[in-house]
């Protein structure tokens, strides 16, 4: 069962999030340090990643959500590496898929 599977627009929101940051930044790490860790506190707020997103053109709603589709913690007011790294995961998953 996958995300796609349980929740599409999550998926599609993530999906293009991810695909928007490789295209820029050539992996989730890069973008994480270059877009959305500028402080290099490893830690983000909402403010803080609604400002870095809009960079990619995304508004202020659409940044909202996706910082909700990255919190996996839901008490958090914060987004770690840890929270935006399975990202990349997805990723090298795809490029293996199209080397077999």
């Amino acid at each position: 069962l996958s995300l796609h599977e349980l929740d599409p627009s999550s998926a599609t929101a993530l999906d293009n999030f991810q695909c928007l940051c490789i295209s820029r930044f050539g992996n989730m790490h890069t973008a994480w340090r270059q877009l959305l860790n500028r402080q290099r506190s490893n830690v983000i707020t909402l403010q803080e990643f609604t400002k870095a997103v809009t960079e990619l053109g995304y508004g202020l709603e659409e940044a909202e959500q996706l910082f909700e589709h990255l919190r996996a913690r839901p008490a958090s007011q914060t987004l770690a590496w840890r929270d935006v790294a399975f990202l990349q995961r997805w990723e090298e998953r795809r490029q293996a898929l199209r080397k077999r």
